[in-house]
């Protein structure tokens, strides 16, 4: 490979909207196509996508200023019309539960990132867990329906480019799983990725909660097919997507190394993820 190929490859997706596609495990699958139907459809879906978004966003105001951190009609509610609005685009929607969790367990849930629906997605698959996150701290302020629960269910929101300001708010979700039986999402990759391609994981804001809260198995879940949906940054969004949530057993503590244990949640993803996309 010539040294020209190599800088292609290491441009970011977000700077151009036909990223080339990588090969590879888990490759970048092509870029799906701005089709005129799309293109008429996607404000429409948008006035929707952003009315729900307002009228939850009032409804858990109010009832956080009710119920307070045990607020969770309004959110579960929200997620769920926002995975429901994506069949007005035609998407189809696959979740693949391999073994059920105990959700009287603490878990750690790695997840590759593809949109900004992804959150959404594993809250309808796993919010019987009561999951919390590890977000940037950018999302607490100004995205409707989003930014208040993230203030206020004890989630911990981080400066990625601050580690004092990071380690000591993710070690502080470790102790509220463990004293109210919270489970944590966690997206390693850092951003969501608009080629489909995974990105390597980083393990510091993992190997910190993994170490506040010894006593929680890692769960590794695969999202693929949710990226065309930030695909391109003033949409459209394609139709008739077909998204695949799968979760995968869960993962003992006992190797004890933790960057073994998050190596192996990642290379679990990249299998399902050339899975999936084989048709296997």
């Amino acid at each position: 490979m010539s040294h020209n190929s190599r800088e292609m490859e290491k441009q970011p997706a977000e700077n151009t909207e036909e990223a080339p596609a990588e090969t590879g495990p888990a490759y970048a699958p092509p870029m799906p196509e701005k089709t005129l139907l799309a293109r008429l459809v996607y404000w429409p879906y948008m006035l929707i996508f952003l009315g729900i978004l307002c009228f939850f966003d009032l409804g858990q105001r109010i009832e956080i200023a009710l119920r307070g951190a045990k607020a969770e009609v309004f959110y579960t509610w929200l997620n769920k019309a926002l995975v429901a609005s994506l069949r007005l685009l035609g998407t189809k929607i696959c979740f693949e539960h391999e073994s059920k969790l105990d959700p009287s367990k603490e878990y750690i849930i790695v997840s590759n990132h593809q949109s900004m629906l992804d959150m959404p997605l594993l809250v309808c698959v796993l919010g019987y867990l009561r999951p919390r996150y590890v977000a940037k701290k950018e999302l607490s302020r100004g995205k409707p329906g989003i930014s208040i629960r993230l203030r206020n269910d004890g989630s911990a929101l981080i400066d990625r480019k601050d580690a004092r300001q990071a380690l000591p708010e993710i070690k502080k979700l470790g102790k509220r799983m463990k004293e109210s039986g919270y489970s944590a999402i966690l997206f390693p990759e850092g951003t969501r990725s608009r080629t489909g391609a995974i990105k390597e994981f980083r393990p510091a804001g993992f190997t910190t909660l993994a170490k506040a809260v010894p006593e929680a198995e890692i769960v590794p879940v695969t999202i693929e097919g949710s990226w065309p949906i930030n695909a391109y940054k003033l949409g459209p969004i394609p139709l008739g997507l077909r998204i695949v949530v799968r979760v995968s057993p869960s993962i003992s503590r006992e190797e004890g190394d933790l960057k073994k244990l998050l190596q192996r949640a990642q290379d679990e993803i990249v299998r399902n993820l050339d899975e999936i996309r084989s048709g296997s």
